[in-house]
């Protein structure tokens, strides 16, 4: 199912791979199992002037299909763009960490984006998920709209008429491959498991409302 030079990621979760497949800058990791996403992206950044690689996680979830989004959808839509969320700490010795809808890629795309807090709110209500992080330590960590366009002109196209409705959950985290990997791998599925998770109920209460 995967060759020798696969992620320790592939090995680690190799009781829900269904197959691994190599994409630029990492791998894409698709999977069967009960948490809120099915593929995982794990890509690496070169940190500057060191041979070292920070590791990117990223769980990727279709919410709603090209063929489920009616009207309501479209008209939720725009609300949900306003929601995207990134991970910041707050105070000096004990640091405590919190999401707010700030430097996410949805607001560098979309130019006069109105920005609201209802779902960094819900996140960081969650307090299973505020453990996690505290555990893990992320360099970075964001929760956001999937919005895959080439150019302006197809951005804008996909913001009138949207043909899907992903969330994506990434964490960043210069990773050790030593003998705790294993449990920093747990820890950073159920993390991402829960912001995904949180991002679809926040959807829903959007799409009822």
């Amino acid at each position: 199912m995967f060759g020798d030079d696969s992620p320790l990621e592939a090995k680690l979760l190799k009781d829900y791979l269904r197959s691994v497949i190599r994409v630029q800058g990492g791998w894409q990791l698709n999977l069967s199992w009960n948490k809120s996403f099915d593929k995982l992206l794990i890509l690496y950044r070169n940190i500057p002037f060191s041979f070292d690689k920070v590791t990117i996680y990223m769980a990727v979830s279709e919410f709603v299909k090209k063929e489920d989004l009616d009207d309501k959808w479209k008209q939720a839509f725009p609300k949900l763009l306003g929601n995207a969320s990134s991970l910041g700490w707050s105070g000096f010795v004990f640091k405590k960490p919190f999401f707010s809808s700030s430097n996410t890629k949805t607001e560098k795309l979309v130019q006069g984006l109105v920005k609201e807090e209802a779902l960094s709110n819900m996140l960081n209500s969650k307090k299973d998920l505020m453990d996690l992080i505290k555990k893990i330590k992320p360099d970075s960590a964001t929760v956001d709209l999937s919005i895959n366009v080439t150019s302006q002109a197809s951005l804008a196209q996909f913001l009138e008429n949207p043909t899907e409705i992903s969330w994506v959950a990434s964490l960043e985290k210069y990773v050790i491959r030593e003998p705790g990997i294993s449990g920093l791998v747990k820890n950073v599925m159920s993390a991402l498991d829960l912001m995904i998770a949180t991002a679809k109920e926040y959807s829903m209460k959007v799409y009822e409302s």
